[in-house]
């Protein structure tokens, strides 16, 4: 079973990481999601499914498959909201806060589960999650921690 098929049913990416985003979404923005918001967040790793995106990262464009359904479901709004929490070619969502911030919140025991069914092919989860904190930290204190995320999880990504 690939990477992808694994974390959507069973792992990190499973509906608990929706349910998640739910209520960092209330945390952020005060408020829940809209129905239709709601549908787009459980669509929103959906193309993961089929993919090795931990050992192949040239499978980046997960976002594309559920913003396509979210865009026939709800037409663009849905579209952008999905293919906004990830893409670089149009500015962000308001679903990409809540999802950075829902790995903030999630259990630690949830990453532990999570990253023993991806066979360890991810970061360690404690380290993991203090990763996540700490780049949440500095977009609150105004910095851009995109590159030295980016860095930081793809150095990390080969030493397993």
């Amino acid at each position: 079973m690939k990477e992808g098929t694994k974390s959507v049913l069973f792992a990190e990416h499973n509906f608990i990481h929706s349910i998640l985003i739910v209520l960092s979404w209330k945390k952020l923005y005060k408020k829940y999601p809209k129905l239709w918001e709601v549908v787009c967040i459980f669509l929103h790793d959906i193309g993961l499914v089929g993919c090795n995106y931990l050992t192949d990262l040239t499978n980046d464009n997960h976002e594309l498959l559920g913003a396509k359904i979210a865009g026939f479901l709800f037409g663009e709004k849905g579209y952008n909201l999905v293919w906004g929490h990830r893409s670089s070619n149009i500015p962000n969502s308001r679903l990409e806060a809540p999802d950075d911030f829902s790995w903030c919140i999630a259990p630690i025991w949830w990453l532990k589960l999570s990253w023993l069914i991806q066979n360890k092919k991810t970061i360690e989860p404690v380290r993991w999650k203090i990763l996540l904190c700490e780049r949440w930290i500095r977009r609150f204190q105004g910095e851009n921690p995109s590159s030295l995320w980016e860095t930081i999880t793809i150095d990390e990504l080969k030493t397993k």
